[in-house]
């Protein structure tokens, strides 16, 4: 199981938001996260659970990252 910290990145891995990179800004007990994610342009905070995302390795940060711009940019 991942440890989470405040400012990590994190990946969505299931339900609606599958695939879209956050930052964890702060942990809700033993199962949900507060996520900062950028969704049209905006910065939204998300409650969920913690089963629905991984920590992300700094290695795939920019991978990541840029994989999702293109597809929301259309780069």
């Amino acid at each position: 199981t991942d440890k989470y910290r405040k400012g990590d990145v994190v990946e969505v891995i299931y339900g609606s938001l599958l695939g879209v990179v956050g930052e964890l800004i702060e942990i809700r007990g033993k199962s949900r996260l507060i996520v900062n994610v950028e969704a049209l342009g905006k910065n939204m905070s998300v409650q969920i659970p913690k089963k629905y995302v991984k920590k992300l390795k700094e290695s795939e940060v920019d991978q990541k990252m840029s994989k999702l711009q293109k597809r929301f940019l259309g780069a």
